[in-house]
């Protein structure tokens, strides 16, 4: 099964009681409602008083708990359960765990059953190889260890145990190795001793080797060594072939040459192919301390021999080492000796056995290292075709997952000339396994196509578009998520080498597509990609559409997963493009999700917020700053525990930030500093990668929306003014009726006429004033002022979703202006470019007017 553990009753062929921990048994495994079933079946089948001994005391400690299961009365699955927990206890408790629990593990671990005493070795092994534990862990270890090898095991405990004992080695002292293990080996080599004895013996051999001095090896062991080597029982020989490397590196190259290698020869050459098999191992890692000529004059003819006349084992054999050997013997070989040792590889290469070509294809890239990248069109790039098309799914599949190594190995040149045609057939491949092995090193392979020359590195990634889309067809017909997410993490990568027109025409719906109908961890990735193409489109068109599909399809959407998922967008797109631009299209809606209705997006948005915080420029966003403190005050005092939590971490974060740039001590510059140059780059960058006629069409468009805005205020103003003054000329009129039918005019009668029409229109003015600034319009502030706005209070809606507000396209595109209402002349306001092709005035976007 892939990706998924076996249940722990199939590992240790134990019935299993959730009576006792069930949780505790494997944490990595997940237990599943069927699992679960049959253990409560199995429980019903229990007595009451076996329930009754396999229930504990819940209050124990950890210590005391391993001790009580660890004791030899126990259920067999708590001692599982308490020797799957040693190497935490004793990383937790150290010294304190060694003197509660070993007496108890050293007096029941005899009468354990087999795979727990397997258990309790690699527990141990793990636990040696735990650079804080305490000095004293060798000496705590070392006694138990002994102990077990010293006995009759079953050939799989001994083989634990022995590996157990190989960790223990490099950290005891060599007064143990000299006194205790090497007169243990001496005395279990003994001819009459079992074969158990005689592995235990050459395994011990080996192991205390490269820890002894030569002379002490040749005086005391060597010969028993050796006469191992040709003992009757096949195990014990191919025990001693893998000791030959430590014993020969040892004794030097002298003593190897006299007693080591005449052996070496003879299990070469042993009737068992195993024993052949591990023989060949050994030679391989002798090969650099072998001297060349041995290397020319005796180990090439016998490798090559092999390689014609070896049967089906030894060729798999072959091909899993004819890297290394290729590697360690080349460098030191007359061209026509390394030919003959590339045909052999050859040879093996066209194999029937589908093993043994998937090997070769694995050691594909180190001997391509050793050959050269010069010599790969001449001797290679047939074989490797020859992988790349082979019947075999296996083969294919692992010439796939080292083509970026290849792609290095060759340079970019190489690359486009040589792989080319291989990758695209790679991307078309009808197995899934083969694709999936290549979407996931794709982000690397892509950038192995970039040549210098422009148009022939043009050329090629227009010709990978057709490849790269039937890929991602044959994958979106299945449930292969990561596949999918594995594609979408190499699609930004594309917007350094496709133009706009290709990203916006092919790679753009793909996007959507994956946003709307995804997995969760796709839509993330799928919006990454899509931010990295927005901000890298050259095109103002297609930049404002792709914006205000974002904006319209998930900042205003009504399902809640689209609004959260256009916080995850924000947040890819603050990593990749400038606060300038995010804050024409993006910033508004994203400081509304602080207030959404659902407490999840609510969540989301605080962690975001001081990421939103980076992008604002004071004094010209001092009212955006204020909204966001505003909402980020309620977000602490919100109705959900998680929401407040979310809320508090970012608080607590910004803080720290705020405090660590305002400390004096710290001479280099702020993060705000370094985050604002940054940003400068990345605005300088966006507005460089549009052409000559595209920056010029933007100008415009700022500056004609600009002017758009200004006139309907002054319009808005003016209709406002118009409609006070028939009030107040109404009511003079009337007043002056009511003192011609009966009223006696006295001498300052007009005096106060014209002080009453002063006030009348002095207060109309004033309500003039309070509707201009209820609007949310302001006049071009003057120069060195900040713009003002009304904070919204708690609780209230967005202002984007009341009946008459601006657009999004006008208000998130206009950083520097608080949100405001719309005036009834905006909407009906002439299009300045109706004679174009780019939208109407209503919908353009609209940039601050100060020219570049």
């Amino acid at each position: 099964m892939v990706g998924r553990c076996k249940p722990a009753w199939q590992k240790s062929n134990q019935g299993l009681s959730h009576v006792v921990m069930w949780h505790e048994v494997n944490e990595a495994v997940d237990v599943s409602f069927e699992d679960a079933t049959k253990e409560h079946r199995r429980d019903a089948e229990r007595s009451g008083e076996e329930i009754e001994r396999l229930t504990v005391d819940e209050n124990l400690g950890d210590i005391e708990r391993a001790c009580l299961f660890l004791a030899s009365n126990a259920h067999p699955l708590q001692h599982s359960c308490a020797i799957g927990k040693l190497p935490s206890l004793f990383n937790e408790y150290g010294t304190k765990a060694h003197e509660a629990i070993f007496p108890t593990l050293t007096a029941s671990l005899d009468e354990y059953s087999e795979h727990c005493q397997i258990q309790a070795a690699e527990a141990l092994t793990t636990i040696l190889l735990d650079a804080s534990l305490s000095k004293e862990a060798p000496d705590w270890f070392f006694p138990i260890a002994f102990r077990m090898i010293n006995g009759v095991r079953t050939p799989e405990v001994m083989k634990s145990w022995l590996g157990t004992m190989r960790a223990l080695v490099p950290v005891v002292p060599q007064q143990m190795l000299t006194e205790d293990l090497l007169q243990l080996a001496l005395a279990r080599a003994q001819g009459e001793e079992s074969k158990q004895a005689h592995v235990v013996a050459s395994s011990i051999f080996g192991a205390i080797a490269p820890f002894l001095d030569g002379k002490l090896i040749l005086q005391t062991y060597l010969h028993k060594a050796m006469g191992l080597c040709q003992d009757t029982d096949s195990e014990v020989r191919t025990c001693m072939c893998e000791q030959l490397n430590n014993i020969s590196r040892s004794v030097g190259l002298n003593t190897f040459m006299i007693f080591v290698f005449p052996e070496l020869n003879e299990l070469l050459r042993d009737e068992e192919l195993v024993v052949q098999s591990a023989a060949v191992e050994s030679l391989v890692q002798l090969l650099g301390f072998l001297p060349p000529d041995i290397r020319q004059i005796q180990v090439l003819p016998f490798l090559r021999s092999l390689c014609d006349e070896g049967n089906a084992a030894m060729h798999v054999c072959l091909a899993r080492l004819l890297g290394d050997i290729i590697i360690k013997m080349v460098p030191d070989l007359l061209e026509d000796e390394a030919t003959l040792l590339l045909d052999a590889y050859k040879i093996l290469s066209q194999q029937a056995n589908e093993d043994v070509r998937q090997l070769c294809a694995y050691n594909f890239p180190a001997i391509l290292k050793t050959i050269g990248a010069r010599k790969y069109s001449t001797m290679l790039h047939a074989t490797y075709l020859q992988y790349i098309q082979d019947t075999s799914p296996i083969v294919r599949c692992t010439a796939a997952a080292c083509l970026h190594e290849v792609a290095k190995i060759l340079g970019k040149e190489r690359t486009a000339s040589y792989l080319r045609e291989s990758f695209y057939s790679l991307l078309k491949d009808p197995a899934l396994l083969v694709q999936s092995k290549l979407f996931g090193i794709l982000h690397v392979v892509l950038g192995h196509f970039s040549v210098s020359n422009t148009q022939s590195k043009a050329t090629t990634y227009a010709n990978m578009i057709p490849s790269l889309l039937q890929a991602e067809k044959s994958v979106s017909g299945t449930n292969q998520w990561r596949m999918q997410r594995s594609l979408l993490q190499a699609f930004p990568l594309l917007a350094e080498y496709l133009t706009s027109d290709q990203i916006y025409e092919n790679f753009v719906p793909i996007c959507f597509r994956y946003m709307a109908d995804g997995v969760p961890p796709v839509k993330i990735s799928a919006a990454l990609a899509l931010a990295v193409f927005l901000r890298n489109n050259c095109k103002i068109q297609q930049r404002y559409e792709l914006a205000q599909k974002v904006v319209k399809e998930y900042g205003q959407g009504q399902s809640y997963w689209s609004r959260l998922l256009y916080i995850d967008f924000c947040e890819s797109f603050l990593r990749v493009a400038s606060s300038r631009m995010f804050k024409e299209s993006f910033l508004e809606l994203a400081i509304n999700a602080l207030q959404d209705p659902v407490p999840s997006i609510r969540m989301r948005a605080c962690q975001i917020i001081n990421p939103l915080r980076t992008v604002i420029r004071l004094p010209d966003d001092v009212a955006l700053l204020e909204r966001i403190n505003h909402l980020a005050t309620q977000r602490l005092n919100d109705t959900d525990r998680e929401v407040v939590e979310a809320a508090r971490i970012a608080s607590d974060s910004q803080k720290r930030v705020f405090v660590l740039d305002r400390d004096p001590s710290h001479d280099h510059p702020s993060a705000q500093d370094e985050y604002e140059k940054m940003d400068k780059l990345r605005e300088d960058e966006e507005w460089n990668m549009l052409s000559k006629e595209e920056q010029e069409e933007k100008r415009k468009m700022d500056d004609n929306l600009q002017r758009a805005k200004i006139e309907s205020l002054r319009k808005s103003s003016a209709d406002a003014t118009g409609r006070s003054g028939s009030t107040t000329s109404a009511s003079d009129s009337s007043s002056s009726n009511a003192s011609k039918k009966g009223s006696t005019s006295k001498t300052n009668a007009p005096r106060q006429g014209t002080d009453s029409g002063k006030s009348s229109r002095s207060a109309t003015l004033s309500r003039t004033k309070s509707q201009l600034g209820t609007s949310g319009f302001t006049p071009p502030a003057s120069s060195g002022s900040a713009p003002t706005t009304n904070v919204p209070s708690s609780g209230s809606n967005s202002l984007s979703t009341k009946r008459g507000s601006l657009p999004l396209s006008q208000k998130s595109l206009s950083p520097n202006s608080p949100p405001s209402r719309k005036p009834p002349s905006v909407a009906s306001s002439p299009n300045p470019f109706a004679d174009g092709t780019l939208p109407s005035n209503s919908q353009v976007p609209r940039r601050n007017s100060a020219k570049r």
